[in-house]
């Protein structure tokens, strides 16, 4: 698949979230507010002692507020970071919505604790996330990996903050091959 197409689909499955429509005035990239602007603190997330998450959030401060305001929460695959959910967070903010991503622990701007990087970590640091910014009705996009954080964070915490899932071209846990027989 095509870097391009890859975009199209990410972007067509988070844009049918909901049928959001244009504020007028708004534009991609105008009032980007990010949350470490408004409370005097750095865009850090402290999961445990031993890890700090970056974090970006974009949100247009007039209307953070309002009951109407979809949010969106962007989680990378393996060996990238958040970056690469930059053209769908500046296209879905300039439809109003919020939007966060944060790079996972070990990854990009985010410290590297050098252990505890299983699915059981990232769904606890997805749900300390989600917890310490008070997220609510919260649409997770997943990116490989990030699926299976995403699968294991609704197993594990359920979904009383999520509202919906998109899934890109997830990869999931599953039980491995190995010398001849699956490995349980």
């Amino acid at each position: 698949m095509q870097r391009r197409s890859f975009i199209q689909s990410a972007l067509a499955g988070v844009a049918a979230v909901g049928q959001v429509t244009m504020r007028p005035g708004t534009t991609s990239g105008n009032a980007l507010v990010p949350n470490s602007a408004s409370t005097g603190t750095s865009p850090y997330i402290t999961t445990d002692p031993t890890v700090r998450l970056f974090y970006k959030d974009w949100h247009d401060r007039a209307s953070s507020s309002s009951q109407n305001t979809h949010t969106v929460l962007f989680l990378h695959t393996w060996a990238l970071n958040s970056d690469i959910w930059q053209y769908q967070m500046n296209y879905l903010h300039g439809l109003g919505m919020r939007t966060l991503a944060y790079d996972r622990r070990g990854h990009g701007r985010s410290s590297d604790p050098g252990f505890s990087y299983g699915y059981d970590a990232l769904a606890k640091d997805l749900a300390t996330f989600m917890e310490q910014l008070e997220l609510r009705d919260v649409v997770l996009v997943g990116h490989s990996m990030a699926g299976g954080e995403i699968v294991r964070y609704v197993s594990t915490y359920g979904d009383a903050r999520v509202s919906r899932i998109v899934l890109v071209a997830p990869s999931l846990p599953f039980a491995g091959y190995r010398f001849g027989g699956y490995v349980q």
